[in-house]
């Protein structure tokens, strides 16, 4: 075998051993994962987010040293995920690999897919990875991991802070333009309202046990709430969460268009919901009616319908309402 020929044999053993390592973490199998880890003290993952690469005044760092380090935390949340990982899969592109007799290195960046299958840089962002390798045994296993997840910058959230009698204290520029423009909200004596009564006592309800439950929480209570919208009008999804800031407040995000996605991928996972069912349950959620949604989709009411049902049978639910709020409790890990 020449050296050219030993290389690109190499080369291609790494990279499968880099996606069968990603691939492990997807199904949730956590002994094919380490098979793929060198298992020594002197090993490190290190992971990170930042809101673009020129962007370094939001995100993080975790830097894990040695394998009893980095195996434990894995296992518990291959166990039992709050979220899922990669449920649409992942392309890897820009591939540049470095092969020597023992140790090896690579980089690339890894997009993860849609519910379309297509990358999603606008939306997941995507990690730029790099991974040095050491020979166990006439096999390839990682030694060093890291990777940077560049997350897509965000609009202005629509943010509303009131405390439990829904009283305002503060809001975003974002939300006082919504609110100011809505069909689905009012501001009566400086509170804040639901336009339809019944879903104003709703609002008020999760407002109060959201405010009244922050001091005593470790962490926040995030409750998905569909705001009915007057006839002809889009419903709107908002998030109450508890504010934890001793203050018995409560935030409210109005409409957070990448919370409703991040929960719905998960609620695809957990509830196995088909791909036919997904793109329906997206736009329930985003309050379409069955006859809109199933023209958006090219499908017949009928077809739409029969969708609907199995999505009932899944979650145990018989209303859209009630299948909007289940699809939406499911948890994501920044809860």
């Amino acid at each position: 075998m020449t050296e050219g020929q030993r290389v690109q044999q190499e080369t291609a053993a790494i990279v499968r051993l880099i996606t069968d390592a990603t691939a492990a973490l997807t199904r949730r199998d956590f002994d094919a994962w380490a098979n793929c880890w060198v298992h020594a003290p002197h090993v490190r993952r290190i992971s990170g987010w930042t809101h673009g690469r020129d962007n370094w005044t939001q995100g993080g760092i975790i830097i894990q040293e040695g394998w009893d380090e980095i195996w434990p935390p894995v296992k518990l949340f291959l166990a039992d995920p709050p979220y899922a990982v990669y449920p649409n899969g992942t392309l890897c592109k820009n591939w540049n690999v470095r092969v020597g007799r023992e140790v090896a290195w690579a980089t690339f960046d890894q997009y993860p897919l849609d519910d379309t299958g297509q990358p999603a840089p606008d939306f997941f962002g995507l990690l730029r990875e790099t991974r040095v390798l050491e020979k166990q045994a006439g096999k390839w296993k990682i030694a060093y991991l890291s990777f940077f997840h560049e997350l897509p910058l965000q609009s202005e959230p629509a943010l509303v802070r009131v405390d439990e009698k829904a009283a305002i204290k503060t809001m975003s520029r974002a939300a006082a333009e919504l609110i100011g423009n809505s069909q689905i909200f009012r501001v009566r004596d400086g509170r804040l309202h639901a336009t339809d009564r019944e879903t104003d006592l709703q609002l008020q309800a999760v407002i109060r046990e959201t405010a009244l439950a922050g001091p005593w929480t470790v962490g926040a209570v995030r409750v998905p709430l569909l705001l009915k919208a007057p006839s002809g009008s889009t419903d709107c999804v908002c998030w109450i969460a508890s504010s934890l800031d001793m203050q018995a407040n409560a935030l409210i995000a109005i409409g957070d268009a990448g919370a409703l996605r991040r929960r719905l991928q998960n609620a695809i996972l957990v509830y196995h919901l088909s791909p036919a069912q997904a793109r329906l349950a997206e736009r329930i959620i985003e309050g379409r009616d069955l006859v809109v949604a199933a023209e958006d989709l090219g499908v017949t009411v009928n077809t739409a319908r029969t969708q609907l049902h199995r999505m009932f049978e899944k979650t145990g639910v018989r209303s859209q309402p009630a299948l909007v709020r289940v699809l939406l409790s499911v948890a994501e890990p920044t809860d």
